[in-house]
Formats: structure tokens, C-alpha cells, sequence
């Protein structure tokens, strides 16, 4: 990820004031500021506390890391290699309290190139690769089974329930038995690619796809995950010159399952029910925003929120009923620059026409503001640098990195910035993600990736 100059800061400081942000944007408790972005990022007040350092550990020639899952006492990750065209290097198993690694397993172990992976529920690490798939104990690293997977290149992983791992691979799917690898099912959806999918469970497998020819329709399907039986299909859109666009899945795990669609013949949103395929309602959206976000809340009155505008742009979201499709309400408060931090709540970058953004939080049934940071700034990476961890938001701010990169974290409910670690020695750092209520960081030197556990 690339890091902004300072002097392109002091640019867009200069040309682009936060004007937003007055009084009544500060949270109780926090001194007012004059313009955030006019000068120098403001420093942060002392945190209640600091987060503690659990334990270092480098992958000697690894470039970054990437968690794939854990267990209460071990967490398990891909090391990949430096450089921006990322290819793994290992898959290693580390304890969660000391950091020591307990197994590790290289590139040469495996075949081809390998893909995301997951850890299973019964203590597997799965690892699909461009020429098979591979199934390691957690534990141990020990290999258990491969089984080939026939595609021009590695599966993405798409579903691991009852025994079952489903695999996908542009309109293909394929099901291996979790225990042994033995392959289950196969199925060629009537379409020229997928390019998103929501799993609902203990119902179907809901993939959108891509028209193979321009004029096709766009069409989402649902899948029974034990037999790979197409169970429905429903058009979700059309194409008129081009079968390009952005098609996106998003669902809350109530089954109801939203579908974006931005092609040069439909841009709205479709409400679909995840059982049967019906599209209980269609939302307009602006055929000119470069890209929007959807998300989905959990509360009493769910709400799906289209949001649109990143750092430099104008932000809006609206809130759609989830039942009926109907606007609950519209607020320029957040925008893509955001994630669903609980059932109910989004935060992210907050109403700044600016590269420097304060964070906020607001409540995804209502619309409203909850609070806003603005000693905590923001910016596009947001959703990939930040993670829930107890009740904190964690996240490594890019444009925090005056004098030094730093990790943070700021209570979901007040807005208070808990704790915070700046670290000199590093010339980025990055935030992998959270295991067993660990923030996991990577600091990077000019010689190694460093990978640091916090804990209070």
C-alpha cells in the first residue's frame, strides 16, 4: 500500500480545508480544534492506556503476512513474499501466546500457486493452489490429503459447511469432502463468470455472474451446497453493449441477500430472498458513481446502506428498510471509507471534503451520528487496515505516519481513543487482522516484515 508524501499532504491541506468540521462535530470530551487539514495532523491525546506488545516474529525473506484463521492458541498465516505482485511463500502455524512458530510449510511443499485459505471448524488449514487443493492439521502442519482441482488456476474458497468445502473458479464450482478430499459434486453455471458470492447457512450457496456476451442478461443463482443443484435463478439486470459493469453480492445472515449491479444497462440495488430467489424490491443507484459500497445491519430494524465517495470526494449513504426498499433516511456523514464495526454500526471516514478524514460513527438504522474523532484521520484504505477487536476499532491510520506509522484504538461507544503505539523503526505499518481478540500488525523495515501481537 502506497503512502502519501508529506508534501502531498500539506497540498491537499492547503487546497481542500476540512471547513466541516466546527463544534458541533467534536465529541464530548474532546478539545476543540481550529480546522483539522489547514496545517500539520493534529497529535493525538494520551490514550487511557498502552497496548502491550505480546511478541515479535519475523519470516526471514517474507514480505507481509495474512491471516488465515486461529484457535484460541495458535493462529495460523500466510507469509507472503515483498513486492506488490504478492505470491505466498509459506503457510506457518504460530502459538498465540509467545509467537514461537510450531510448524511451518513452504511453496516447494506445495504445487502451483496457492490462493486464500481458511481453517476449518474440525482443525484443518485448506489451501487451494493453482494445480490441487491441500488440507493440513492446524496443529501439526502435517498434510493430511490433496486432491486435484482440474482449473486453469487456484479455486477461491466459497462455502465449508456440514463436511463440505465448495470451491469456485469463473463459472465453475466443485465440492470435496472436508475429511478426505474426495470430490462430491461438480457443477457449470449457465453464465461467464462469477464474480461474487454470499453464503447463506444452513440454506444456499447465492452467486452473481458475469454475462458471457455483451446484450445478456445478468443473473444470480442459488445453489444446494450438498448436491451442487442449481435451485433457482433469477435476472437481476441486463447489458446492452458491453457485459462489463460491478457486480456485487452483500447479505446479513437473515438470508436476505442484496445484489449491486452497475452495468451500462442497470445500476440498482436488488433485494432478493436467498431461499427462493425472489427479489422482494429494486433501489435506483447513480449510474455515474465511479464505485459505492452496500452494507447490511443486524438489528431490530435491518437496514441496507448503499454509501458512495472516498477521500477526495463528496460522501453520501442512504438507508433502505430491508423489507420493504423503503428510504428510511439520507446523510452525507460516510462513505465508502467504512466498515460495519457491530450489528448496527458503521464507522469510518467522516464528512470532509479532503484527503485528511476524521473518524466517525454512525448508526446504520437511523442515519445518525454517534460520534466523531478528529484526532483520529482517515483515508481510502480504511476498510483494509482496520478491524473489530472486543468493543475497539483497530486500525493502522496511513496518515498518521508524522512522526511515526501507528496502530490505535478507539472505543465503539464513545469515540475515545483507548490506546496507541507509534513505531519509528518502521517505515509502514499494516494491520493483518484480529485473532482470538489479538490485533496482528505487520511494520515494515527495508529489510524484513516484522509481525507484532498486542494485548493489553
Amino acid at each position: 500500500m502506497k503512502r502519501a508524501s508529506w508534501w502531498s499532504r500539506l497540498v491537499w491541506a492547503a487546497v481542500l480545508p476540512l471547513v466541516l468540521l466546527g463544534a458541533s462535530f467534536v465529541p464530548a470530551g474532546t478539545p476543540a480544534v481550529d480546522a483539522v487539514g489547514c496545517g500539520n495532523a493534529p497529535e493525538l491525546p494520551a490514550p487511557a492506556a498502552q497496548a502491550q506488545e505480546r511478541w515479535r516474529y519475523v519470516y526471514d525473506g517474507g514480505g507481509s503476512y495474512q491471516v488465515v484463521g486461529w484457535s484460541p492458541s495458535e493462529v495460523t498465516l500466510l507469509v507472503n513474499s515483498p513486492g506488490c505482485a504478492i505470491s505466498r511463500i509459506a503457510l506457518v502455524g504460530l502459538d498465540l501466546i509467545s509467537g514461537q512458530e510450531r510448524w511451518r510449510v513452504t511453496s516447494d511443499q506445495w504445487e502451483g500457486e496457492a490462493n486464500d485459505g481458511i481453517t476449518t471448524g474440525s482443525g484443518l488449514v485448506i489451501l487451494p493452489t493453482s494445480d490441487a487443493v491441500y488440507a493440513y492439521d492446524e496443529t501439526t502442519g502435517q498434510q493430511l490429503w490433496s486432491a486435484a482441482s482440474g482449473y486453469d488456476w487456484a479455486p477461491a474458497i466459497v462455502a465449508d459447511e456440514n463436511n463440505a468445502i465448495v470451491l469456485s473458479y469463473e463459472n465453475a464450482l466443485m465440492a470435496l469432502n472436508e475429511g478426505t478430499g474426495a470430490l462430491l459434486w461438480q457443477q457449470t453455471l449457465p453464465t461467464g463468470s462469477i464474480t461474487d458470492w454470499q453464503n447463506i447457512e444452513g440454506g444456499p450457496l447465492v452467486g452473481i455472474g458475469r454475462p458471457a456476451n455483451a446484450g445478456e442478461d445478468v443473473l444470480a443463482f442459488g445453489i444446494d451446497k450438498a448436491t451442487g443443484t442449481i435451485l433457482w435463478q433469477t435476472v437481476v439486470g441486463n447489458t446492452v453493449s458491453s457485459f462489463g459493469g460491478e457486480l456485487g453480492l452483500d447479505g446479513n445472515g437473515t438470508g436476505l441477500v442484496v445484489a449491486k449491479v452497475q452495468t451500462d444497462g442497470t445500476s440498482a440495488l436488488a433485494a432478493l430472498d436467498g431461499a427462493t430467489g425472489t427479489i422482494h424490491w429494486t433501489a435506483p443507484i447513480a449510474s455515474d458513481i465511479a464505485y459505492g459500497r452496500v452494507y447490511l445491519t443486524r438489528g431490530a430494524q435491518p437496514t441496507v446502506i448503499y454509501a458512495t465517495g472516498g477521500s477526495l470526494e463528496v460522501k453520501s449513504a442512504t438507508g433502505y428498510d430491508a423489507a420493504s426498499g423503503a428510504q428510511r433516511w439520507q446523510n452525507e456523514n460516510i462513505g465508502t471509507d467504512a466498515i460495519l464495526a457491530d450489528d448496527t454500526h458503521l464507522v469510518g471516514a467522516g464528512p470532509t471534503l479532503s484527503y485528511l478524514n476524521a473518524l466517525v460513527s454512525v448508526d446504520g438504522e437511523t442515519g445518525e451520528m454517534v460520534w466523531a474523532q478528529p484526532y483520529a484521520l482517515v483515508d481510502g484504505g480504511f476498510p483494509g487496515t482496520a478491524a473489530m477487536s472486543i468493543d475497539e476499532v483497530v486500525f493502522t491510520p496511513s496518515l498518521q505516519e508524522e512522526p511515526a506509522p501507528t496502530i490505535m484504538a478507539v472505543d465503539l461507544a464513545t469515540g475515545n481513543v483507548n490506546w496507541s503505539n507509534a513505531f519509528p523503526e518502521f517505515m509502514g505499518l499494516y494491520l493483518d487482522g484480529v485473532a482470538a481478540d489479538l490485533p496482528l500488525a505487520t511494520g515494515e523495515t527495508a529489510d524484513e516484515a516484522v509481525l507484532i501481537a498486542f494485548g493489553s
